[in-house]
């Protein structure tokens, strides 16, 4: 029973979250087409520089204390106080140190540069963004809602602010104030909700959790983490400096394509975590689980990264704006990218299940060197394109990594088996796009079309979308 009750409270928690991330998602999409569509290439490439500089800081506060303080709250709930104290002490002061280091390096950039004013307006939220520890108290609790409704109107809020403004032609400065403004306020807000459950109860540690056990116990969990994200901004960090600002604004904004159809599957795998720990032990149903998931992304997300590719021009302009247009090429490659990024995103969640710590940050630490050297050595020569498909090579070593880490655990077979189906949907797709160049209009939902129909003349959609389909027929 009382198994059977948590799991119950995990799914509700489960639902809201996920619920909660396509939410703040799908508004932080919104708000970054139309900040796009507001700059030119070069002043996007400047702001995006300052931004992704931002996003490798924050991915440096975390540092895997969050994990430390979960995995502490679920051995030992009871007596909890200290240890959140002791966490989230820790994490601020690690966050403020990363947050002065930001500061010196927009100070170096040159903070009357765009890059360094962006970087600068964002070093608040950096500095008090180690109260993400926090949000673990509340999954602990199964008590998501309240922080799932604060993260909505905080991420509504910068929203609307970001589109007022970029409407308004405001400069990027303000544009980054006001995000920076919005995730303060939130980290701020986490920790008055959560400050009752700290101020009170034990002084005494119960877990035997100190400052220097919290950081030690973090410290492997951080460096992974931080490996595995560093490598998907940074390279836009130090092309900033060796290529021209047009040619990092387009860049980027083909980036920005890439991180909102790879979305949904990164939601999904977060989410699968426990799941997968759960069957991890039996290779035949650990495969069966991440088979049927991935019957799933083959069907409905890898189309998507096809007809993105096929019309990438279009995309880049419907979604930016004729001054990007020129970054299609970009983007069919980046496509590619995102293929394979999908594919990592299946495997890793089960490399993370086995606990091969070791193993992701040899893994991760490859990926960085091939990204950062290969960019410095190869994009001031070749331009983009060379940064493009080194992203490509980048996420194939992490792709090859996970799948040799896995060898003994898992069977690919019937993952590629469930991707037979719909490879030869897409090339009707393919067909059509060639039959009608230069008219995307028509092409597009004849493409969409010829593949619905491909795909289920081939019974080739998941069982349960089927199921569900035939069932709210009934219903109705």
């Amino acid at each position: 029973m009382v198994s059977t009750q948590a799991a119950s409270k995990l799914a509700r928690s489960a639902a809201v979250l996920v619920g909660r991330k396509i939410a703040v998602s799908a508004m932080s999409a919104t708000a970054s087409v139309i900040v796009v569509r507001s700059l030119l290439p070069e002043q996007f490439g400047q702001y995006a520089a300052g931004l992704a500089a931002f996003y490798v800081l924050l991915a440096l506060t975390d540092f895997g204390l969050g994990e430390v303080l979960g995995r502490s709250l679920g051995r030992r709930p009871e007596g909890a106080q200290h240890r959140i104290r002791v966490v989230l002490r820790v994490h601020l002061t690690w966050s403020a140190t990363v947050a002065l280091g930001g500061l010196a390096f927009a100070v170096l950039v040159g903070i009357g540069t765009i890059r360094g004013g962006v970087l600068l307006a964002l070093i608040p939220a950096v500095a008090v963004a180690g109260a993400s520890c926090l949000r673990q108290v509340f999954y602990a609790r199964h008590a998501v809602g309240r922080l799932a409704t604060l993260d909505l109107m905080t991420t509504a809020a910068s929203t609307v602010g970001l589109i007022v403004l970029a409407v308004a032609d405001a400069p990027p400065f303000l544009l980054a104030a006001v995000a920076s403004l919005a995730a303060t306020i939130n980290s701020l807000l986490v920790i008055r909700l959560a400050w009752p459950l700290t101020s009170s109860g034990d002084v005494v540690d119960a877990d035997g959790l100190d400052a220097r056990t919290v950081v030690s116990q973090a410290a492997p969990i951080g460096v992974a983490s931080f490996l595995a994200s560093a490598y998907f901004s940074i390279d836009v960090v130090l092309l900033a400096s060796l290529l021209p600002a047009e040619d990092i604004g387009r860049y980027a904004a083909a980036v920005k394509v890439l991180t909102i159809l790879i979305m949904v599957p990164g939601v999904v795998m977060g989410m699968a975590l426990p799941q997968v720990s759960a069957e991890l032990i039996d290779r035949a149903r650990v495969t069966a689980l991440l088979a049927q998931v991935w019957h799933w992304f083959a069907s409905l997300v890898l189309p998507g990264f096809v007809l993105v590719s096929l019309y990438a021009a279009t995309a880049m302009g419907l979604l930016f704006g004729p001054h990007y247009v020129d970054a299609a090429p970009l983007l069919r490659i980046l496509m590619l990218a995102g293929v394979v990024q999908m594919c990592s995103q299946v495997l890793s969640v089960v490399v993370v299940a086995a606990a091969r710590s070791a193993w992701l940050i040899g893994q991760n630490i490859l990926a960085l060197v091939i990204n950062v050297g290969g960019n410095l050595l190869l994009t001031p020569r070749f331009g983009m394109a060379a940064a493009a498909w080194l992203t490509v090579l980048t996420e194939l070593t992490v792709c090859v990594g996970s799948c040799w880490a896995l060898r003994h655990r898992l069977d690919l077979g019937p993952l590629l088996r469930m991707t037979a189906a719909p490879a030869l949907a897409m090339a009707p797709m393919v067909g059509v796009w060639s039959l009608l160049p230069g008219r995307p209009w028509v092409s597009i939902p004849l493409c969409c079309l010829a593949y619905l129909i491909t795909l289920t003349a081939l019974r080739g959609w998941p069982t349960e979308l089927t199921a569900a389909l035939l069932k709210w027929r009934k219903l109705a």
